[in-house]
């Protein structure tokens, strides 16, 4: 196994994940909003259609991140399933429970449910994962808690050439034979449960944490543009296959914007593990990054709330501007006011447990 650079702050943290997981959740509250699909699949400006393409891209990176990072965390610690239910689990599922009731009574009080108020219909929806489709992260985490133990136990006993094998196996199924479903209609049946997202980024996750060499984040000179041009190169590729698909089919789908994903999402961490492992950033700017990234659950969990909140602002600024710059606007808005509402329920100490 090679050496690993790790970037510890000022608080023992690594502030590569912590810079990692603020991306990612500006990604996700940008996948929430109209900037995503909606402008480049129903606009005919070119600046607007490229830019909200290009964001869309870039969207399909976010939870695949926090994936990684979970990856990084979790699959590295030693720990009795007693603890990993006293923990984790149990703290994963007062969450779910907890914020899924605010959401649903949030929505019941907003006319947003279809039918009637109540206990039953409460539980029936959280049991289903039908509260809020954005809380699928929750359930899809809570089943990689549960099979921790496993996956731990995989993690350790596999070889460098083994990760490069998961790797090898990931483009053939999320890249071959994806674009072979989008072009011919035709999806293969065979399944690899560890090319799954959860599965796969955890593993990608811990091999760029503790198993890759640490020559491959020592990049110097010219090489160091190497990542930044491949991601772009990435991008404008993914975006090629989404308009081709636009010429062949007649419409805009949401199936080639991922395509790249697996690529995007490793080198775009192995750049914020690179750029902190050979700078250290003033330690203002650590305590900021530490604290921002300590909120980052929290805004997940409320976004919607915010950006509902926010709308009003949302469509008075579309009237009088650019509607992809009065998204923008919207999103910048929805992460700021999150986060205070987060440092504000990290006061209260049942909330602070949890958030």
């Amino acid at each position: 196994m090679g050496e690993s650079t790790v970037s510890t702050g000022v608080s023992g943290k690594m502030v590569h994940l912590e810079i990692i997981r603020i991306l990612a959740v500006c990604l996700v509250v940008l996948n929430h909003t109209d900037v995503y699909f909606l402008y480049f699949s129903e606009t005919s400006h070119p600046a607007t259609y490229a830019v909200s393409l290009f964001a869309s891209v870039l969207c399909r990176i976010n939870v695949p991140l926090f994936f990684m990072v979970s990856g990084a965390l979790l699959l590295k610690k030693k720990e009795s399933i007693r603890e990993l239910y006293r923990k984790r689990v149990a703290r994963m599922l007062a969450v779910l429970v907890l914020f899924s009731a605010v959401q649903y009574l949030a929505a019941g009080f907003l006319g947003d449910l279809d039918g009637g108020m109540g206990a039953a219909d409460f539980f029936s929806r959280l049991y289903t994962g039908q509260v809020l489709d954005s809380y699928w992260f929750l359930y899809a985490y809570l089943g990689v808690l549960i099979a921790l133990p496993f996956l731990r136990k995989l993690a350790w006993g596999m070889e460098e050439a083994e990760f490069r094998y998961l790797f090898a196996l990931k483009v053939l199924f999320d890249v071959v034979f994806r674009l072979a479903a989008v072009y011919t209609g035709d999806v293969v049946r065979v399944e690899a449960l560890l090319v799954t997202d959860s599965v796969f980024y955890l593993f990608a996750g811990y091999y760029m944490e503790w198993v890759a060499d640490r020559k491959l984040f020592a990049m110097r000179g010219m090489r160091k543009g190497l990542p930044a041009a491949l991601c772009i190169l990435l991008v404008f590729g993914s975006m090629g296959l989404v308009y081709l698909e636009y010429r062949v089919k007649g419409v805009y789908t949401q199936d080639c914007l991922g395509i790249f994903a697996p690529f995007l999402t490793i080198i775009v961490y192995g750049m914020v593990k690179s750029f902190c492992g050979r700078h250290v950033l003033p330690e203002r700017m650590q305590h900021a990054v530490l604290y921002l990234g300590s909120t980052v659950f929290g805004v997940y969990l409320v976004e919607k709330l915010v950006r509902k909140q926010l709308l009003p602002l949302y469509l008075y600024l579309c009237g009088r501007t650019v509607g992809l710059a009065a998204c923008l606007v919207y999103v910048a808005g929805t992460l700021v006011l999150s986060v205070v509402y987060v440092s504000i329920g990290k006061k209260i100490p049942f909330l602070k447990r949890l958030l």
